[in-house]
């Protein structure tokens, strides 16, 4: 989100033609338990770039890096340029002829084997502009169905003297070729996978079967179907069965099972799209030592008996059933470094994976020493299917009704879906909390959205994290404040708001470069400081105070004292939010008040009076340097007509009035004055100034015929 007051906010144009860096974080999907298509077998990758008329760029193609489940590929590309580019990734030596230049892909079946793992394989084709340094996420996708056939009664065989130990499957009407580029397959082929040893150690995607075959099969991105003929033995009796007309779909399992071997009638097929997620069967948390497997009872046990839920592994669930944490509850997520990801594809209402009333905590650090997975964990929920639509969003925390949500090591992930979607929605009927330390936060939409619609206050930390948002980082949606400056802080709705988010290293991340906003309709929009512009280097906080983000700050603040004439800023605040260097100021640079080589003080008129000398006004507030440093000063007062008979004040403030100037360094300053008053500061202070925690360093002034 971002902060606008009185000047229009523009896009960036990006600098055409120059070379940016482009980043690609590939990534082939992975299921959460040992099975086929566990992802692990494709460690092989190839990509290449083409350039707005399909050629390709042969630099920028590569055919042996290498990628374990995930990657990052870097490529300087040149800045305003639209581009294309295809990933491959496969095992080493599998049965494929990938031609980049072309853009086709070839499977070899002769010599097919049944039950090969190292078959498996992922693509993409990703159409982009290069706006300038950028990343760009691609997960790859399966362009084969799997096909896997199982049996309900592999032990009643067995213990009926018969125990398959290979097979064999012929399959008709797949495809040979595929187009990278526009997903079409070519040059229909009957497939044959010759007999191999059965995986007994795999698990079947039904419960209560064995499997007996799986192989991967090139077909359309449409549902067809397709006759299949598998042959079993137990290496002196083969047998064959037959099913015609199953479905096959491209990165689509198709499951065939039943009583295969013992019975010639109870055979089912059916067609799961598990390939786009795991199965919500597929995970398995614990809860004061006790493993379940449905996460909604985890959660309501965790929180009776007042204990976290600890992930052993990553974790689907539907995200149209909410978990709500109640008022007077508390539950506790230790993520360990593992993925808890909900997925919806409901319309018209808004979707929470988690409605917090109590307290709700999420620490995604490895706290087990028996957790597999490395690093900080990951919640994310993601919508599919036809858009929601405004006003209705995805979240994946909805606090509400006096909730608390703390989130600490954690990466939290709102992967979109409709036009609006929050990580965290605060919705403040009750004081609501919200604490974010050493996290991330990403939305395609708003990551913290603040709905400031009742009475009661929003309290908000933030420490040491990033806020990403497609729109905004932070919103805070019905904050009403139009003007800073004329409404006293407009203590009627701040009371509502106790924000700390601007301390420590936080990053927030908008589509602009303002990306926190206040209000809806006349909104105001602050930097990644929290401050919202008025000219460059200059603005306002949320406190009403006047804010110096940069040098040329100084020369805006110095217009704006001038502008205020005898009232010289009494009563307004002016804070430093970074050290200053005047040094990089120049008489060209636009809006600057430098006066021949000399630093005008502030509150500098810029004009001169009837002899000649600079007319300044004074500083009547409070000038706070809040810890920052002025560094590069230098005046001479001849450049402002302050010679002997004729004289003037210099200094950084040419005079103070009632003022206090605080909590500042002045580094490398040098001054000199024939005829005037001088001093690092201030040349003349009257009335009572108060002059607090203030350091010179490497500096000097001097003055001719004259008293410092």
């Amino acid at each position: 989100m971002m902060f606008a007051a009185s000047c229009e906010q523009q896009e960036l144009t990006p600098n055409l033609g120059s070379e940016a860096t482009v980043s690609f974080n590939v990534a082939t999907p992975q299921i959460a338990v040992k099975a086929y298509s566990d992802g692990t077998t494709a460690t092989q990758l190839q990509y290449a770039v083409y350039d707005e008329n399909g050629d390709i760029l042969r630099d920028l193609t590569k055919t042996n890096a290498t990628i374990n489940g995930s990657t990052t590929v870097e490529l300087q590309l040149t800045t305003g340029n639209k581009y294309s580019v295809i990933f491959w990734a496969a095992a080493e030596n599998a049965p494929y002829t990938v031609d980049l230049e072309n853009k086709k892909m070839t499977v070899d079946y002769t010599k097919a084997t049944c039950n090969d793992e190292a078959r498996d394989a992922f693509y993409k084709y990703y159409t982009f502009t290069v706006n300038g340094a950028q990343t760009e996420t691609i997960e790859l996708k399966r362009p084969f169905a799997q096909l896997n056939i199982g049996t309900a009664d592999y032990a009643a065989s067995a213990s009926a003297g018969y125990t398959p130990t290979k097979s064999a499957v012929k399959v008709s009407n797949v495809y040979s070729q595929l187009n990278l580029a526009t997903g079409d397959v070519a040059n229909g082929v009957e497939a044959n996978f010759d007999l191999a040893d059965i995986k007994n150690d795999e698990t079947f995607p039904v419960d209560g079967n064995q499997y007996l075959a799986m192989n991967y099969l090139l077909v359309d991105a449409e549902k067809e179907v397709v006759d299949v003929e598998f042959t079993y033995t137990d290496g002196s009796n083969a047998k064959t069965r037959t099913v015609g007309s199953v479905p096959v779909q491209r990165n689509y399992r198709t499951n065939i099972y039943g009583s295969l071997l013992t019975s010639e009638v109870d055979i089912n097929v059916e067609i799961k799209p598990d390939y786009e997620e795991p199965s919500y069967e597929l995970y398995n948390v614990v809860v004061n030592g006790v493993s379940y497997v449905d996460f909604a009872v985890a959660a309501a046990e965790a929180m009776e008996l007042k204990k976290p839920v600890e992930f052993i592994q990553n974790v689907a669930i539907d995200a149209d059933n909410t978990i709500t944490v109640p008022a007077g509850k508390e539950l506790t997520l230790n993520l360990n470094g593992y993925t808890l990801k909900g997925k919806t594809d409901q319309t018209g209402s808004n979707r929470n994976m988690f409605d917090v009333r109590g307290t709700m905590t999420v620490n995604g650090a490895n706290t087990m020493t028996r957790a597999a997975a490395e690093g900080n964990g990951v919640i994310a929920i993601e919508h599919v299917g036809e858009n929601m639509g405004w006003n209705s969003s995805t979240n994946v925390f909805n606090v509400t009704a006096g909730g608390v949500l703390n989130l600490e090591n954690v990466k939290a992930i709102n992967a979109g879906g409709s036009d609006m979607g929050f990580v965290a929605h605060l919705n403040n009927w009750g004081e609501v909390t919200l604490n974010v330390e050493n996290s991330t936060l990403e939305s395609n939409y708003v990551a913290v959205r603040v709905f400031n619609s009742g009475n009661d206050k929003n309290n908000v930390t933030i420490k040491n994290s990033t806020l990403k948002g497609g729109n905004y980082a932070f919103w805070v949606h019905n904050y009403t404040v139009a003007d800073f400056g004329t409404q006293d802080k407009a203590d009627d709705h701040k009371a509502l708001l106790n924000f700390d988010i601007f301390n420590g290293t936080n990053t927030f991340i908008g589509k602009n470069t303002t990306p926190v906003r206040y209000g809806f309709t006349d909104a105001l929009y602050a930097d990644a400081n929290g401050v919202i512009p008025i000219e460059e280097g200059l603005g306002l906080n949320l406190d009403g105070e006047y804010t110096v983000t940069a040098a040329e700050g100084i020369a805006a603040l110095s217009a704006l004292i001038a502008a205020d004439g005898d009232n010289g800023f009494a009563g307004k605040t002016v804070k430093l939010a970074n050290d200053i260097d005047l040094s990089v100021m120049t008489a060209t640079t636009e809006g600057s008040t430098k006066i021949g080589d000399s630093d005008a003080p502030i509150g500098s008129t810029g004009e001169r009076d009837a002899r000649g000398r600079l007319v300044c006004k004074a500083f009547k507030g409070t000038f706070d340097g809040n810890g920052k440093t002025i560094k590069g000063l230098y005046q001479s007062g001849w450049d402002f007509g302050y010679e002997w008979g004729q004289y003037g004040s210099i200094g950084l403030f040419a005079e103070l009035e009632n003022a206090t100037v605080k909590n500042l360094t002045i580094e490398t300053m040098e001054a000199v004055v024939e005829g005037g008053d001088i001093s690092f500061i201030a040349g003349s202070a009257s009335g009572t100034c108060v002059f607090e925690n203030i350091t010179i360093k490497n500096s000097g002034i001097g003055t001719y015929n004259n008293g410092c």
